[in-house]
Formats: C-alpha cells, sequence, structure tokens
C-alpha cells in the first residue's frame, strides 16, 4: 500500500570531480563562490521548477574546476541528480548522485558520501532495482551511524522502512518507521518527523489499524512545517481517503480522493496523481462501477508508465485483471493478470526476496562483529591501564566487567534477534517453495477439462481458478490471512478438482459455529496441501463414491482442522505409488510449518496423519489432524 506515495526522504549532497593533484584539504576551501547559485538551484528543485534548477546547476558545474571549490562541483552535481530524478530520468539522476559520491569519497567527506548513497539509493528504489538500493541503503546508514548523525540515521531508517514495505516485510518496516520517528521527536526535524509518521500510518493500514493509521497523519500533519515541498498536500489527502475507507467511509474516502487528485494536478505530481486514480478505482471496482474504475486505470496507467513506476503499472495490471474477472470478461483478465505476474517476477522473485533478506541479516551480524571488536579492544585498553598503574587495579576490574556485562547482553540480545528472524525467514522460503508447487498441480487441470466438457462448464472452470489464482496473489505473502479466506480458497479448489474428476467424490466443510472465521486467522494454505494429497493418493484410486470432509473446531486456546477421506488409505496408496504419505511434498512442507508456526506455543502435535479402519478392521480412509494456537489479531 505504501507504494510510489511513500516518498524517500533526500537530501542536497555534494560531490565535485576527480582531480588527481588535489589535497584532501583542498575540499571546501572556497566557501563563498556561488552560494546564491546553489541556494537558488535547491529552492527551484523544491519548488518544481526543474528548468532552473538545471541551468544553474550547470553555471555553478562550468565555474567549479578548480579543488578548491570541490565541494559547490558536488552540490551542483547533487542538483542535477534531483532535478533529473523529479523528472523522471532516473539514469541521468543516478549518474549525477554517483559524480558527487566520487568527489566526497576522494575527499574523505563521510557525510556526504552517506548523503549521496542515499540519494542514490532513492534512484535505485525508483527503478525497481530493490538489491542495489538496499546495499546503497545500508552503507549510508551505517556510515551515518558512526558519524553520530542522528537527523540522517531519522532519514536512512525512513528509507530503509519504505523498502521493507517493498519487499512485503511489514513488521520489520513497523520496526524502522517506528525508530526514525523516535529519532525525529528527539532532533526536531519536523519535515523528516512529518514524513515518518506518515509512513508509519501507512504501514498501520496494512495491518488494518485504521484509527491508529488516522491518529497518526493527524500528528504528521501538525508536525509538517508550512514550507513542506513536493507533493505533501496530495499526499496527506490520498492516505487520509486510504484510511477513511478502511473504515467503511466510502463517501468520505472519495472525497479525499478527488481532493488529493485535484491538489496533484495543481502540483504537477504525476506520481501522487496516478497513484491516488488507482486506489479510487479500487474502491470503485468493489463497488461495482467498473466503468468509471477503469477510466481511472486507464489514466494511472498511462501516468506510472510515463513515469517509469513499475510498481504501480504492476499493481494497475492487477486492478484491471480483477474488474474483467468480476465482470466475466475473462479472457482480458487473463491478458493483465500475465503483465501483473510478469512484472511481479522481475521487481521481487523469490531470489530477490532471499537475497535482500541476506543483505539485512549480513549487515546485522556486521555491525554486532564490529561493537563487540571495539568492546574487546576497550576492555584491552582498560586491563593495560590497569597493569600500568596499579593504583587503578581496582578501578579497573570493576570496569572491565561492566564492559563483559554490556558486550554478553548485548551478545545474547544479538542471538536471539537473529534466530526469531531466521524462523520468520524460513517460514517465508517454506511457502514460496510451496506456492509454485501448488499452481502447477492446479494449472494441470484446464488441458483435460477443455477436451472433454462442454463450454458452460469449462468457463466455470475458469472462473473458479482465476479466483483462486487471486487469493493465492493475496495470500502468498502474508504471515496470516482469515479462516473464511483459507475456506474461500479450498471451496475454489475443491470445485477446480471435482470438476476434473467428476462423479469421483463429494465434499463438505463444516465449521464450529462458534468460530468467527473472519477474526481467526491461520497460516496461509495451509489446509490446501492436505486435501490435494487426500483427493490425489485416497479418493482418484478409489475411482466413485468418494467423500472428503472438512471439520474445524476449537478447543480452549487452540483450533482443531480435520481432512478426512474415505479412500484406499495409505497402505495401498503407497503400494500403488511407490511412496508414503509422509513422503509428500506438501505433508513435508505443511508438517514444518508447523514446527516453526507452534514453536514455543502450547498447541501440541501440530500435525498428525490418522488411518481409518472399518468394523472389520479393513483400511476405509486417512485422517489428517492439523492443530494450531488460536489467534484474533484481525479482530
Amino acid at each position: 500500500m505504501l507504494g510510489s506515495l511513500a516518498a524517500a526522504v533526500v537530501l542536497f549532497s555534494c560531490e565535485g570531480p576527480r582531480e588527481e593533484a588535489a589535497a584532501v584539504t583542498d575540499f571546501g576551501l572556497d566557501s563563498t563562490s556561488y552560494r546564491k547559485e546553489l541556494d537558488d538551484a535547491r529552492d527551484a528543485v523544491m519548488n518544481g521548477d526543474h528548468a532552473r534548477s538545471d541551468s544553474l546547476a550547470r553555471v555553478v558545474i562550468a565555474g567549479s574546476s578548480a579543488p578548491e571549490r570541490s565541494k559547490q562541483l558536488m552540490m551542483a552535481y547533487s542538483a542535477l541528480g534531483h532535478c533529473k530524478q523529479a523528472q523522471r530520468e532516473l539514469d541521468s539522476a543516478y549518474h549525477y548522485f554517483e559524480r558527487g559520491l566520487r568527489i566526497a569519497e576522494r575527499y574523505e567527506q563521510d557525510q556526504h558520501v552517506a548523503i549521496a548513497l542515499n540519494n542514490m539509493a532513492t534512484v535505485m528504489q525508483d527503478k525497481g532495482d530493490y538489491e542495489m538500493a538496499l546495499l546503497h541503503l545500508l552503507r549510508s546508514r551505517d556510515l551515518r551511524r558512526a558519524l553520530g548523525d542522528s537527523a540522517g540515521l531519522a532519514k536512512s531508517w525512513n528509507n530503509l522502512g519504505i523498502l521493507l514495505t517493498r519487499k512485503n516485510d511489514t513488521l520489520a518496516a513497523m520496526e524502522a518507521f517506528r525508530t526514525a520517528v523516535a529519532i525525529n521527536e528527539r532532533s526536531g526535524d519536523s519535515s523528516s518527523w512529518s514524513k515518518s509518521l506518515a509512513n508509519r500510518a501507512v504501514v498501520e493500514m496494512d495491518m488494518l489499524r485504521y484509527d491508529t493509521a488516522l491518529v497518526l497523519l493527524q500528528r504528521a500533519m501538525a508536525v509538517r512545517p508550512r514550507a513542506a515541498f513536493g507533493r505533501s498536500t496530495a499526499y496527506f489527502a490520498t492516505n487520509m481517503a486510504l484510511a477513511h475507507e478502511g473504515l467503511g467511509r466510502t463517501e468520505e474516502a472519495k472525497r479525499f480522493y478527488e481532493q488529493a487528485i485535484q491538489e496533484a494536478i495543481a502540483e504537477e505530481d504525476l506520481v501522487t496523481q496516478g497513484a491516488t486514480r488507482h486506489y479510487l478505482a479500487d474502491l470503485l471496482i468493489r463497488e461495482g462501477d467498473h466503468r468509471l474504475a477503469r477510466n481511472h486505470l486507464d489514466t494511472s496507467l498511462s501516468l506510472a508508465r510515463s513515469n517509469g513506476a513499475l510498481e504501480d503499472v504492476k499493481e494497475a495490471h492487477l486492478s484491471f485483471a480483477r474488474s474483467f474477472e468480476a465482470t466475466g470478461e475473462f479472457e482480458q483478465a487473463y491478458r493483465h493478470y500475465r503483465a501483473y505476474h510478469a512484472l511481479a517476477d522481475s521487481l521481487m522473485n523469490a531470489d530477490k526476496d532471499r537475497t535482500m533478506s541476506e543483505l539485512l541479516v549480513k549487515n546485522e551480524v556486521d555491525r554486532t562483529r564490529r561493537e563487540n571488536a571495539a568492546l574487546r579492544a576497550s576492555e584491552e585498553v582498560a586491563q593495560a591501564e590497569a597493569r600500568a598503574h596499579q593504583w587503578q587495579a581496582a578501578i579497573a576490574v570493576v570496569l572491565a566487567l561492566a564492559v563483559a556485562i554490556v558486550a554478553w547482553a548485548l551478545h545474547q540480545r544479538t542471538r536471539e534477534r537473529a534466530r526469531r528472524r531466521e524462523a520468520e525467514l524460513e517460514q517465508q522460503a517454506l511457502r514460496l517453495q510451496m506456492d509454485p508447487h501448488f499452481l502447477f498441480n492446479a494449472l494441470n487441470t484446464i488441458p483435460g477439462l477443455y477436451a472433454s466438457a462442454d463450454s458452460r462448464t469449462a468457463t466455470a472452470y475458469v472462473g473458479h481458478l482465476s479466483n483462486l489464482l487471486r487469493l493465492i496473489l493475496e495470500t502468498s505473502r502474508k504471515v496470516q490471512v482469515p479462516l473464511r479466506q483459507e475456506l474461500e480458497l479450498l471451496e475454489h479448489y475443491l470445485h477446480v478438482s471435482a470438476s476434473r474428476h467428476p462423479d469421483v467424490f463429494s465434499y463438505a466443510i463444516h465449521v464450529d459455529p462458534t468460530i468467527d472465521a473472519d477474526t481467526v486467522t491461520i497460516p496461509p494454505m495451509l489446509l490446501q496441501p492436505l486435501v490435494e494429497n487426500a483427493i490425489l493418493h485416497g479418493l482418484v484410486p478409489r475411482k466413485q463414491g468418494g467423500m472428503l470432509e472438512v471439520d474445524i473446531s476449537r478447543v480452549n486456546g487452540t483450533l482443531t482442522s480435520r481432512v478426512r477421506d474415505n479412500g484406499i488409505g495409505r497402505a495401498a496408496s503407497a503400494r500403488a505409488n511407490g511412496t508414503t504419505l509422509e513422503g509428500s511434498r506438501g505433508i513435508a512442507i505443511t508438517a514444518e510449518r508447523m514446527r516453526q508456526y507452534n514453536q514455543g506455543r502450547t498447541a501440541q502435535d501440530g500435525l498428525r496423519i490418522l488411518d481409518l479402519h472399518d468394523d472389520q478392521g479393513r483400511p476405509c480412509g486417512t485422517e489428517v489432524v492439523v492443530r494450531t494456537v488460536i489467534n484474533e489479531a484481525w479482530s
């Protein structure tokens, strides 16, 4: 939801050319030349006058070849970079920021190096290269932390939160924004403070906490400086609309959306205008006004393409697909789903997600090692001084002990964080393994159906399959989903499977009436692999008269899900296929997910497989029982 509206905080940096004979002390030696031109160029960028900013910056570049004006040259490159970024000439923007970085590095100006890296990260994020953006951003954050630059560090945390939101790592993004807000509250940087509060509000909306989001947005507007630049006004109006929409106040949401569109047009803010039209279109689709929704989506998609905003292009295709699907235009829906998948895979596929996660973990480990090395060095210095000054021995021992305790506490806390993070990454990896496995089996049903069924059955099948794919897209990267959404996914899957194997089996789903399926949540796609195994290995070999039952019940704080079939049983299936139910890929992944999900909780025996027998002791089916801790966080 953060999308392109969550503007990354950028600073005007200083950069210059490579002068082989210049000394580090030459940097900024001339502190008076072109001061007015650079101030005017900065103001022109903030006011959207890109032509004037470009002209002023080039005047400074032409007159700043001497080493003593290296700081002016660096600032001019930075101004040009911001100008090109605002005009969506992203390759040129990156080129100018990089030239400024080289000057800062040559003159050992770490603060300006951090600024340039931060700016380069925002360009890479706009281009959809999240791995490179993360590399630049982590390096910038580490430099600012080492320099004690609290204002810059807050901006780095804010930008990191935006990047983590792109990665769908909601909890980590929330922690990053909270850190940025805490630093800004201490430093009093109202512009950065306002942006961090607004971005945190967007994450609160992603977590369905709309009341909290409204409070944060109102606070962000209260601390925002009057001279705020760029798209702030339209940005706030859009987020207010999203919050009201989440609370069910659709008319109030529409009013804010229309206000945001008009303000974005007045400010010539094409990015915010496109994103806002997209959000309004989604609301209209849910209300059934597909004609007006598609008009807004056409404009949004056109603006996103002209801006090079690939994330917005991707999301516009998904909204088009849902609209055409709702009106039964399945060919158009399929075309837009394909475009969405192609962009989603190029922007954030499993490999990129894993690489970014590894970069974050590696950065945290490296930082911990540096801190531990510093602590060890401090301890060694303290011990050396104690040996040289015997009369200070007692004090030195106390200090060394204190340092050791702090180091141990830090080490323990870091290990615990790493353990939790590892478990979270493992859970994500298991879900990423499951989705291709499921899609492969689901899509394999299409050829046989079209060969044997009439057009009405085929159309119904495609409708159920498209709903199935939509639910997979919505749930694949979430930690938990409402039980009702999981049951809806099962209904579509069972219909697809029943269409493929007519007259082979029937099915029923029973839910304990005391369970609120809208508030109780479970891990996504938890039950589908169990149902799939029951059909393929138990009911299909039976050929006819099959029955599959799914029972959902609760006992105290545990949710029990039972998948029961009257198929041929595990032993017969193993003889026929040469495999066991425990050896099934879907069962193995589900068992491991349950182990991770229930770790440290009260639910026991996360997954059990039972063989069913009739009165004569003959196999008459299989039952799989899954127990999870009830979580009502959505309520």
